[in-house]
């Protein structure tokens, strides 16, 4: 659909992960014969079923970590460790249509905003999610340019922010050039 842009990551979703604690004091330092303060414990995602893969589940790397000295906190980091919804980021050309019949209900969008989304990954999975606005870019040089909305449902890293600001950087330069060619 133009001017809808969807991208979808499943490269970070996992339905199941094991988690190894603390290790005992007197414990050997071999791996094969290392004892932890509690048995390792296996943490199933409630979804779980709506995500295999052939009939497979996807598992997430091991999380080892010696603060865990209880199963019940190890179990409640596993919780937030694994995640089975894949990335969803949504860029969408905004145009604003005068319509008299919705002036009463319609509302602009602000950063912060929340939609709710019926989305299909590429493994045939349809999931629904709430996606939330983070940015709005206008085109200051184009007075009449739609502005562009994105949404997405996950918080990015600081690399990925950087990156999409050099990115953005290296746009910007090239769509100068382009206008002063034109000049």
């Amino acid at each position: 659909m133009p001017g809808i842009t969807i991208k979808t990551s499943s490269q970070g979703c996992s339905t199941r992960a094991r988690g190894y604690g603390a290790i005992k004091e007197n414990s050997s330092t071999d791996s094969k014969k290392t004892e932890y303060v509690f048995d390792p414990v296996l943490y199933k995602h409630p979804d779980e079923d709506k995500f295999l893969i052939d009939g497979m589940p996807r598992w997430a790397e091991p999380l080892r970590d010696e603060k865990y000295k209880k199963e019940s906190s190890m179990l409640a980091a596993l919780k937030k460790y694994v995640n089975p919804y894949p990335q969803t980021e949504i860029e969408v050309d905004y145009e604003y249509i005068y319509e008299p019949k919705l002036l009463k209900i319609q509302e602009d969008f602000w950063k912060g905003d929340t939609l709710h989304i019926l989305a299909d990954t590429s493994y045939g999975v349809t999931y629904e999610d709430d996606v939330r606005l983070l940015s709005i870019q206008y085109k200051p040089l184009n007075p009449y340019a739609k502005p562009t909305l994105t949404f997405a449902n996950f918080r990015k890293d600081i690399q990925d922010i950087r990156m999409e600001q050099e990115k953005r950087l290296k746009d910007q330069k090239r769509y100068m050039q382009k206008l002063r060619m034109m000049i």
